[in-house]
């Protein structure tokens, strides 16, 4: 199955911003590499005082994201004659693919971007170079601990982090909201409040709350409230006992049992679960989605962006936070590059050295709807003075929902599917103690299957 990762960037390919779109445009004679050239044809040895070409590979993003990084290549070609980026865009729905078949061929790019919380899995299949000592400290120092948690196995660091996107967010109509008599400045802050809310909100042709309902679904959109309402995820951090049976479980399984009973969720799903397009078209009071909705929604719903408000989700008793999932960008080079300290120049000059100007023109392009991973950039950008013009939501997320943020769990995708089936299961009248039983059961064969006993990475 396709992760979720995989997934939600397969959802931001397709959002464009008009403003944007015309920068592409300009841009679109910016050269590009060739896909399958092996490593002996694009990484012969170079005489000294050649110029080094090196392939990137950078999966297809929105019409701004590639317009950034074709300029972005080209500005540094003209900068120095050492190193020559050649760039080469793929579209996403053939990334996976491409990039795999590359890799087992032995004719990988130099370097690519990647995204979800699976480096350890390609380190332990010897796909990433080690960059500790590729960057210098200093790179290293200036990211958030969240962010140098993402790319370090073992100690040592294999990527470096571009940019997070948190997968949860609640969105909501302050019109909505006062029409049914509630405060548009005041977001439901417990699970309780959220069924309440959800409850006055809907109407005809409207639900209260719009956010994935299947197994699939709750399978990543549970995670925060997981960590919530239990403490833990429903496998032990070992990954050697399942803990999909603990009674706190029970209480998540009834919020969207109350939820669906109140018939203030949809009992199908309208769209994409990271699609914001029901919101947008008035069919949902509420939304949970993840941070990218917000470019959605002010690029392509004109009107909604002062009837809207951003907050945390809600948690199980109105205090504390859930953690909200974040998602993530990050720029690797392959094991197997022979131009490791070469391709070490370029992520130093465009996405880890002391000048942020670069990467800050590239949150600029995203209408600062993604979010830095270094702390001297959260610092840049708080102080654009466009950030919070071009994103007026930017704040509540960089100061609400970032700080307790928590990264995707590294744990086979199956074991999320066996979860949120439960909850699926759970919401539509199941047993829940029995559900939860079997799911716990169900989690432990896995487990057994995979041997995912003691595989944990930095356990």
């Amino acid at each position: 199955m396709t992760s979720p990762a995989r997934r939600l960037l397969s959802r931001r390919n397709l959002l464009a911003t008009s403003a944007v779109a015309g920068t592409g445009a300009l841009l679109a004679g910016c050269g590009s590499g060739t896909p399958g050239q092996s490593a002996s044809e694009a990484q012969k040895p170079q005489s000294p005082g050649t110029t080094i070409t090196v392939q990137f590979w950078q999966t297809k993003l929105t019409n701004g994201e590639d317009a950034w990084y074709k300029k972005m290549v080209e500005q540094f070609n003209a900068a120095q004659s050492e190193v020559k980026v050649v760039l080469t865009q793929v579209p996403g729905d053939a990334w996976e693919q491409k990039i795999k078949a590359a890799q087992a061929a032995g004719k990988a790019p130099d370097m690519y971007i990647g995204v979800g919380n699976n480096v350890w899995v390609q380190v332990e299949n010897g796909e990433l170079a080690d960059l500790t000592d590729v960057l210098p400290k200093e790179s290293w120092d200036d990211l958030t601990d969240t962010a140098r948690e993402l790319v370090t196995v073992n100690g040592r660091h294999y990527a470096y982090p571009m940019l997070f996107e948190p997968q949860t967010v609640l969105y909501y109509r302050k019109d909505f909201f006062e029409a049914a008599g509630l405060d548009p400045e005041t977001p439901p802050k417990s699970w309780a409040e959220l069924v309440d809310f959800g409850s006055k909100t809907k109407a005809d042709g409207r639900f209260g709350l719009v956010m994935g309902v299947t197994g699939g679904d709750f399978g990543w959109q549970s995670w925060p409230w997981q960590r919530n309402v239990a403490g833990h995820l429903p496998i032990s951090d070992d990954w050697s006992t399942a803990q999909a049976n603990d009674p706190a479980y029970h209480k998540l399984a009834q919020l969207y049992r109350d939820l669906f009973d109140a018939q203030a969720i949809p009992k199908q799903s309208l769209g994409p679960a990271n699609d914001s397009t029901p919101f947008g078209q008035n069919k949902a009071a509420m939304m949970i989605n993840g941070s990218w909705a917000i470019s959605q929604i002010l690029d392509e719903f004109e009107g909604l962006r002062d009837k809207v408000g951003v907050a945390p989700i809600p948690t199980h008793d109105g205090t504390g936070a859930a953690p909200a999932t974040n998602g993530n960008m990050k720029w690797m080079i392959d094991a197997k590059s022979k131009h490791i300290e070469a391709v070490g120049k370029f992520f130093l000059w465009a996405l880890a050295g002391p000048d942020p100007a670069i990467m800050l023109d590239y949150f600029t392009v995203t209408g600062f709807s993604k979010f830095p991973t270094r702390k001297s950039l959260v610092d840049a950008v708080a102080q654009a003075p466009d950030a919070d013009t071009l994103n007026p939501w930017r704040k509540v997320i960089q100061d609400q929902v970032l700080p307790s943020a928590a990264l995707e769990p590294q744990y086979d995708w199956t074991v999320a599917e066996a979860f949120g089936q439960a909850m699926e299961k759970a919401m539509r009248g199941a047993d829940i103690p029995k559900t939860m039983e079997a799911a716990n059961s169900q989690i432990q064969d896995i487990i057994t299957k995979l041997k995912l006993a003691g595989k944990a990475p930095n356990s």
